[in-house]
């Protein structure tokens, strides 16, 4: 919640994970510290916390009232919306992949709170770089070029990368041959798709400025 809804004394519902939960959904203790410490990871911290904030006080009933057997999505504080269900042999309902448990329904003077087994992750906090490329399917190309550079394994890592993506179209209107030709001179094709990543960093478009020098992965 942004310091204006929380001015204006608007209730919210809040999916809190257990220490436990957090220690089991991110393993990883370094990734872990990152989203503390680090400020390369503030937007991520803030959308991973984001996404466990409703707008409005909401109990189990108003989550059970209109699900029967489907699955009902709810809009977050974040830009990414869940999915609350249920399971129909015993009742017990979900939020994505975590399981509400005790307690819930706790009462607070500006909203509710109910306990969850898990963290719930946003998209980019499970996906990596090259799998998005992936999913997307314009960067056919791109995908290639960075196979053919040996860069694809560095970017399903841990990063964290920026990577400035030209889409199939972008290279299209290279002249014809130029890409068969790099394909062949490995050295130059690396370092041309590594002034496209930048390591060590998350930068995103309205944090650009014009004329800022920022290093990337090939060193310039």
């Amino acid at each position: 919640p942004t310091a204006t809804t929380m001015n204006n004394c608007i209730d919210f519902t809040i999916f809190a994970p257990t220490d436990q939960a957090f220690e089991e959904s991110l393993p990883d203790t370094t990734l872990r510290l990152s989203l503390l410490t680090n400020p390369e990871y503030r937007t991520h911290l803030t959308n991973v916390l984001l996404l466990h904030v409703l707008t409005g006080s909401f109990t189990l009933t108003n989550f059970t009232t209109n699900i029967a057997q489907q699955q009902v999505q709810w809009e977050t504080e974040s830009a990414v919306p869940i999915i609350i269900s249920m399971n129909n042999f015993n009742g017990a309902l979900f939020v994505n992949d975590a399981r509400i448990i005790e307690p819930n329904n706790v009462f607070a003077n500006n909203g509710i709170v109910h306990t969850i087994n898990r963290v719930l992750l946003p998209p980019f906090m499970t996906t990596n770089i090259i799998q998005v490329l992936e999913q997307d399917g314009n960067f056919e190309t791109l995908l290639t070029l960075l196979d053919a550079a040996g860069l694809t394994n560095g970017l399903r890592g841990n990063g964290p990368f920026t990577l400035f993506a030209p889409t199939d179209d972008a290279f299209d209107l290279w002249p014809m041959g130029v890409l068969q030709t790099l394909l062949t001179e490995i050295p130059t094709l690396t370092s041309i798709i590594s002034y496209h990543i930048l390591p060590n960093t998350i930068l995103l478009s309205n944090e650009m400025t014009e004329n800022e020098q920022i290093p990337t992965l090939q060193g310039e």
